[in-house]
């Protein structure tokens, strides 16, 4: 079905030796996601540069600008026989697992100087803006600490790592499953160069919701034990993670139920937000 920016259609594909194929067509949402969404022709770079290399993405087959195929840009890859899990039998195994696999995203080879680089760590405003275009600003969300963590965020902090290839989010709803195994990552409509520790610390999140602290620290720790990086800066990505949901949780935690689990409700997710936050800012020394 796809997700927010994204349709996603299952087409079978016969070439001219009567071969078929199941391919998947993406195409974004209305023409605010075609702006939104990014170039097909990136992604499909980025699923080329990595497809028959230890990441398994989906194979990419082309992609067509606006106009040229549908009216709003495509791209062409192969189907992946695997499912999303937001309910694993395992939730430590699991978590180890997404370790792995991103370790070896931000360990892919190649050029990617092109795609765009992360520099949040510059800073942030103190003052929140709302989504539209009009740049007008809307109250803190107190109930998400969102004050103390721009002011936190506000004056920047120093990043140490070599910058690599990030997902941009990396989370259980972009990772597909079959036999208890990773068999794809998909979505990197917001891959970039940066800190690896940008993702790491949005999947933290993500999975603090999803399979608790235990499963957010077996993640944590098998992505430590594959990788050589300065963690001094943990704390500070953790806060700017904890920034995205400020403002929107109500829509965040909406799907939830619909995908199984009702027990991620917003209160659930407002609490365990709060800790995490309130454990980055006594690691930043703001708490």
């Amino acid at each position: 079905a796809g997700g927010v920016s994204a349709r996603m259609e299952v087409v079978v594909w016969v070439d001219g030796g009567g071969e078929a194929r199941r391919v998947v067509v993406r195409r974004p949402w209305g023409e605010e996601r075609v702006v939104q969404s990014g170039g097909m022709d990136e992604i499909y770079r980025i699923l080329a540069g990595l497809w028959g290399a230890v990441v398994r993405v989906p194979r990419p087959w082309g992609y067509g600008e606006a106009g040229e195929v549908f009216a709003e840009p495509c791209l062409v890859m192969d189907f992946v026989a695997g499912a999303a899990v937001y309910g694993p039998r395992d939730g430590i195994l699991y978590a180890e697992k997404m370790g792995e696999v991103l370790a070896t995203i931000h360990g892919a080879k190649g050029d990617w100087s092109w795609l765009r680089g992360a520099g949040w760590y510059e800073g942030v405003d103190l003052r929140p803006r709302e989504g539209g275009r009009d740049g007008s600003y809307r109250p803190y969300d107190e109930g998400l600490r969102e004050r103390e963590i721009r002011e936190a965020l506000s004056g920047g902090w120093r990043v140490v790592n070599e910058a690599c290839l990030l997902h941009g989010d990396f989370w259980p709803g972009n990772v597909l499953w079959a036999e208890d195994e990773i068999v794809a990552v998909v979505d990197w409509e917001e891959a970039m160069v940066g800190d690896p520790l940008l993702d790491v610390a949005v999947t933290r999140l993500d999975l603090l919701w999803l399979v608790g602290e235990a499963g957010m620290w077996a993640f944590t720790e098998r992505y430590r034990q594959l990788t050589e990086i300065d963690w001094g800066a943990l704390g500070y990505w953790d806060l700017w993670a904890g920034l995205r949901p400020c403002g929107g949780l109500g829509v965040w935690a909406e799907p939830w139920a619909g995908l199984g689990r009702v027990d991620v409700t917003e209160g659930m997710m407002r609490a365990r937000q709060n800790w995490f936050v309130g454990e980055a800012l006594r690691e930043v020394g703001g708490g």
